[in-house]
């Protein structure tokens, strides 16, 4: 019994740290991301505190006028930096940006864990909302992978225009079933990331994307969460496309962002 205890416990700890390994890959700011800064000087950056009294860091493009402005988390690995060509591209759309790392990425002091980046992403709602002064009618939250749950919670407990979802998962449980199907990793997962039952409670206009071809996040997740969902949705598939390529694609993606974000009303009284 003593013995089987231990194998229980080891396979815990092992799966504890399997978790940690699989959802967050921060990077911290380097050198060379002041050059980034330096060549786009159209970046405002930003400083905002969380509720739990984290600093995070951040970026702001204000939108050109009567456009949206998108609230962008990202994904699990790197920093905002490297995201700064995105932030480009939805710029010359017109598009208001407000990009920030979570705790523990480039600029930003912490540990990342899921109540802690739920939190992050509420304070940058704020400080877009307020400081930003945009009606929380025309501001979407767009997370793609690790960022779309993120995101969709936040979609869910603070007044928004509409979500994207960018190829999204089902649930941490799913992920970690996917990549070792064998394993009972289940039962000792602290974090959830559930957003097959969370969509449930989204009220507001969905955009999801999925890449048909992504080797990180199965295509039949970001399926079954549209299927999940509310009207009104959208689903957009993108055939070949990887986990990273779909922002990349010529026309059909800023035609399809376009065409979404037209279509949003402000949320019902």
């Amino acid at each position: 019994l003593l013995y089987g205890l231990f194998i229980y416990l080891g396979l815990g700890g092992l799966a504890l740290l399997f978790q940690k390994a699989l959802t967050y890959h921060p990077q911290t700011a380097q050198p060379a991301d002041e050059a980034i800064l330096d060549s786009t000087p159209w970046l405002r950056q930003v400083r905002f505190t969380t509720s739990d009294g984290i600093q995070l860091h951040g970026v702001w493009v204000p939108p050109d006028e009567g456009k949206a402005v998108l609230l962008l988390s990202h994904g699990n690995a790197g920093n905002l930096f490297g995201r700064i060509p995105l932030v480009e591209r939805l710029r010359r759309q017109g598009l208001g940006v407000f990009l920030y790392d979570y705790r523990g990425y480039g600029r930003s002091p912490g540990s990342p864990g899921e109540e802690g980046l739920y939190r992050d992403v509420e304070a940058a709602w704020e400080w877009v909302t307020s400081e930003g002064e945009i009606p929380s009618e025309r501001l979407v939250s767009y997370g793609r992978s690790l960022g779309a749950a993120v995101a969709l919670h936040l979609a869910v407990s603070r007044p928004v225009g509409g979500v994207i979802l960018e190829v999204p998962f089902t649930s941490i449980r799913d992920m970690a079933r996917q990549v070792l199907p064998f394993f009972p990793s289940g039962a000792f997962l602290r974090e959830s990331y559930d957003n097959l039952q969370l969509i449930e409670s989204l009220s507001r206009p969905l955009l999801i994307m999925v890449a048909e071809g992504d080797q990180v996040v199965a295509p039949w997740m970001g399926k079954t969460l549209f299927a999940a969902a509310h009207e009104p949705k959208r689903l957009l598939v993108v055939p070949g496309a990887g986990h990273d390529d779909i922002p990349w694609t010529e026309t059909l993606y800023p035609e399809t962002l376009n065409e979404f974000l037209s279509t949003l009303s402000p949320e019902p009284e």
